[in-house]
C-alpha cells in the first residue's frame, strides 16, 4: 500500500502529526523550520529471502536444558 512497510495504527499517526504540530507551534521566528519526524511506516523493510531454508540445530535442546538447570527454572 503506497510502499509502505507496513499500515500505521491511527493512533500513531495522529500522535506522530500531533508532535509535528507542537515542534511547528513551538519554534522560534527566524530560526530554521523543524523537520517533520520520521514515520516508520513509510520506510521500506527488507524483504526476507524465501529460498533459504532455517537449517535446526541438533544441540540446542541440550544448551537450553544447561541453561535451565544453571538459572533454576524448569526445562522447557
Amino acid at each position: 500500500m503506497a510502499g509502505w512497510a507496513y499500515v500505521p495504527d491511527p493512533v500513531e499517526a495522529a500522535t506522530l502529526n500531533l508532535v509535528d504540530a507542537y515542534r511547528l507551534m513551538n519554534h522560534a521566528k527566524g530560526k530554521v523550520r523543524p523537520s517533520p519526524l520520521p514515520r516508520p511506516w513509510a520506510t521500506t523493510r527488507k524483504a526476507s529471502d524465501p529460498t533459504r531454508v532455517r537449517v535446526p540445530d541438533p544441540e540446542r535442546a541440550t544448551r537450553r536444558a544447561r541453561l535451565a538447570e544453571r538459572l533454576g527454572v524448569p526445562a522447557p
